[in-house]
């Protein structure tokens, strides 16, 4: 039983890899953008979550891929909430 569990786990463990990255990349995405312009952040982080967003729905019905979907867009609004409250960039 024991055997069957390990085997289990590590086959979960590339998957759950794969969704993380995506959600890296899109907060890495949209990090970038606001560092880029600082003075216009509040509306760059939306307009990059925006078409990070269709660029994500669009990969994810050409591929299928409903969970690095929901990883980029989820991390893509939290990145975007988190920066938006932020007043060590420029106000």
């Amino acid at each position: 039983m024991v055997r069957w569990l390990t085997w289990l786990r590590w086959l979960l463990v590339l998957p759950a890899a794969w969704v993380a990255w995506s959600g890296l990349a899109a907060a890495f995405i949209i990090f970038s953008c606001a560092i880029v312009a600082p003075s216009q952040r509040r509306v760059v982080t939306l307009v990059t979550l925006g078409a990070g967003s269709v660029v994500a729905l669009v990969l994810a019905l050409a591929t299928h891929a409903l969970p690095e979907f929901i990883a980029a867009v989820v991390s893509g609004l939290l990145t975007t909430w988190w920066l938006r409250g932020r007043t060590w960039l420029h106000p």
